[in-house]
């Protein structure tokens, strides 16, 4: 290069490198130094929230709120992530920000890798994603800083995920001395992750996601707690991830297709409402929701046929009832024209008897004792008339309830099913319940093979009006407490004890079903 006098035009040397250029001025010569294209961009923050480990909060989930709390005395650990995904080549620096709205204890916030994957609107805290126990960076905290922001150094984090894409489930939050809370993305003051790349490319984009995931239907299999999910598209990303209310992920035996999902449920849900969620990506149209609600009859019946058949439910329990009566003072009459009769004949032996008796003692008297004889043959015979002419009765009452059951049986005709069972199960007839709150026996009645459960109830028995249960409703306290359809072909009543004063023994328990039987 030439010497240059002083006050000459600086000389202006362009170096034809690829990249980004430095400008630097070196001896009143000004040259455009190509070092390599350099990018700064801001990663987007896909999700974020907290989960608390004390009282009524343990199983509720905390994604919507306006900030996530870090606090050990809880416990409560935030969860933050941010799509990397667009950034390739060497990670010259990334800085993690977050709005500090409060801090109520100095001290240190770590920084963890989470190693599965979470969804904030469906995590609590016993569903938590499990995390790595390296810590990835620290942030201290002071009440010098509530207001304000601060900033950690996470570039050795991000290098990573730029290297492996997939290990990219985002940062736990946790902390053993220091209690803060930090904005979120539902307040508009979330935190911030931004990035300076050196050369590379990205990584290639994943595959054009296609029609977002619907659901169209659920089918709650409950002998083998399995759910049957149809929809469509539950192809379009990542295999699908199912959840379920506080229950969290549920796996799946089979994997899933583009219209169908089969996974499995535990044993002990119990009837109610459920939120169960759909995600195969971090896009909307890869997220979808369904409301859950798991009833023994509304999940085989219409609304309306469910509707009709439990008012119908009322009617026969009723006519059931009233039937049970009539043939309870049926029966004492019997009972009582059986027994005046038995007296009768009896009454008719024993002049009999007698008469026999006189016929031995006095032979002078055999002409009178076999007259005597013969009129009480006759007294016999005219009882036994009347037992015919009673069972004559007794056939015309058998047809009068035969007509009546016809008649109960044009009643249910809509419901599509031929005929109705009344079950009554005596499996505890002479149970014990501990004394203690919640101390309970259960007794299920099944309906017979293809039938469906109408209706059902329980009852204390009774012995000539004392209750088989020593102290019932005093010392003893046994109440029915539920009684209830727990399947669409069983009924069960729950007895419980509801004063831990004393033990309950030799309970008398009853429960049945009304069930309809198929044609």
């Amino acid at each position: 290069m030439k010497s240059l006098k002083k006050n000459s035009i600086p000389l202006l040397c362009l170096v034809a490198m690829p990249a980004r250029t430095r400008v630097c001025k070196l001896f009143g010569i000004v040259c455009l130094l190509g070092i390599g294209l350099a990018q700064a961009d801001p990663a987007p923050l896909v999700q974020d929230t907290y989960v608390d480990g004390s009282g009524k909060n343990v199983t509720k989930n905390l994604g919507g709120k306006n900030e996530i709390k870090i606090d050990p005395t809880k416990p409560n650990d935030a969860f933050v992530q941010f799509d990397t995904s667009g950034f390739g080549g060497t990670v010259l620096t990334a800085e993690l920000t977050f709005n500090v709205v409060k801090v109520d204890a100095d001290g240190t916030v770590d920084l963890h890798f989470v190693l599965e994957d979470w969804n904030e609107f469906v995590m609590i805290y016993a569903t938590q994603p499990t995390v790595d126990s390296f810590v990835q960076a620290s942030i201290p905290v002071t009440k010098a800083l509530e207001g304000g922001t601060v900033t950690v150094d996470v570039t050795a984090t991000v290098q990573a995920w730029v290297d492996n894409p997939f290990t990219n489930f985002g940062l736990e939050l946790v902390t053993s001395d220091a209690k803060v809370k930090f904005g979120t993305k539902e307040s508009g003051n979330e935190a911030t992750l931004d990035v300076v790349t050196y050369g590379g490319e990205p990584p290639s984009p994943a595959p054009q996601m296609g029609s977002e995931i619907t659901i169209t239907s659920v089918f709650v299999d409950f002998d083998n707690y399995v759910l049957l999910i149809d929809g469509e598209n539950f192809d379009n990303g990542k295999a699908p991830v199912v959840s379920l209310g506080t229950i969290g992920v549920l796996s799946q035996p089979v994997a899933a297709s583009a219209t169908s999902i089969a996974a499995d449920f535990p044993a002990a849900l119990l009837d109610g409402d459920h939120l169960l969620s759909i995600e195969t990506g971090l896009e909307s149209g890869q997220q979808t929701t369904y409301d859950l609600t798991i009833d023994a009859l509304a999940s085989v019946l219409s609304e309306d046929l469910y509707q009709e058949i439990a008012d119908r439910i009322a009617d026969v329990d009723a006519e059931v009832l009233d039937r049970a009566d009539g043939d309870t003072a049926l029966q004492s009459n019997i009972d009582n024209e059986t027994t005046a009769r038995i007296a009768e004949v009896s009454a008719a032996q024993s002049t009999a008897d007698t008469a026999a008796a006189d016929a031995s003692a006095a032979l002078t008297n055999a002409a009178i004792a076999q007259s005597e004889a013969q009129k009480t043959q006759v007294t016999a015979d005219a009882a036994l008339s009347v037992a015919d002419t009673t069972s004559a009765d007794l056939a015309t009452e058998t047809s009068e309830r035969i007509a009546a059951d016809a008649t109960l049986q044009a009643n249910i005709d809509g419901t599509g099913f031929s005929d109705y069972t009344r079950i009554v199960s005596q499996t505890y007839p002479y149970g014990s319940i501990d004394g203690c709150a919640g101390c309970a026996a259960q007794i299920n009645v099944n309906c017979p093979s293809g039938g469906v459960v109408l209706g059902g109830g329980g009852e204390l028995l009774y012995n000539s009006g004392v209750p088989r249960c020593s102290g019932f409703r005093g010392t003893c306290g046994v109440a029915i407490v539920s009684s209830y359809p727990s399947t669409n072909t069983q009924w069960t009543t729950r007895f419980e004890c509801v004063d831990v004063s004393a033990s309950c023994a030799n309970v008398g328990m009853r429960a049945w079903a009304v069930c309809l039987t198929p044609p």
